[in-house]
């Protein structure tokens, strides 16, 4: 039976279906507390501070673990008041990561989507890269979908009827994100909004899990 697949959470009590979300600070703490729990580190443009050096080298270490299967999240973000340009090398460097370990690279954007894909079509990586809570219009979707990004959806979703409807579900993952709904809610919600069952929905985005999370580990 296929499982509620949660690509990126911040609730540590999530299943063992889901990728929790950890910031460099915590990495060390969460793999031995949990240590068959998926996760992902990387360090988010709202938190970087003159530490920034220091936190990507401990995401650079851990992105070796067998429990980390993704690299994030990582991103851009035009409304933080972190510098743009302290925020490209931080992400560049996260890429970086993301590509010698091979895990996806999933990714915060904020009004900075010609900026993401510009850096894609220039390093053209061999690792996925999944924006992450996307609510952005169709138009935009698409744009991503030609440049073989995958798409996560969250909390939000009833007013996105147009985007969903245009992406692939090869594309898709769902999250909850910091919301504290359950996953099965967010797939209630899209496959309601779309329409699509709730069989062929789990089975797809379970597929997509399989075919990019090669690291896996469960309970």
């Amino acid at each position: 039976m296929s499982e509620f697949i949660n690509i990126h959470s911040h609730q540590t009590e999530s299943s063992a279906s889901s990728i929790i979300n950890c910031y460099p600070a915590e990495i060390e703490q969460f793999v031995q507390q949990h240590p068959t729990q998926m996760c992902s580190v990387g360090l988010h443009p709202w938190h970087i501070n003159e530490q920034y050096e220091q936190e990507l080298e401990i995401v650079a270490r851990f992105a070796f673990s067998p429990q980390v299967v993704a690299i994030g999240e990582a991103g851009l973000d035009k409304l933080t008041e972190t510098p743009f340009p302290l925020q490209q090398a931080v992400f560049l460097q996260q890429t970086a990561i993301a590509e010698k370990v091979q895990k996806p690279l999933i990714i915060h954007c904020v009004k900075a989507y010609s900026k993401i894909i510009q850096l894609k079509k220039e390093l053209n990586p061999q690792s996925t890269w999944i924006i992450h809570g996307f609510r952005g219009k169709a138009s935009i979707a698409q744009e991503l979908i030609q440049h073989d990004f995958c798409l996560s959806f969250g909390k939000g979703l009833i007013y996105l009827e147009n985007t969903i409807c245009s992406v692939p579900l090869e594309k898709v993952f769902l999250e909850t994100d910091d919301s504290p709904n359950d996953i099965e809610q967010v797939y209630e919600t899209f496959s309601k909004t779309r329409p699509v069952s709730m069989e062929i929905l789990k089975d797809q985005v379970n597929k997509n899990f399989e075919e990019i999370f090669q690291n896996r580990i469960l309970c």
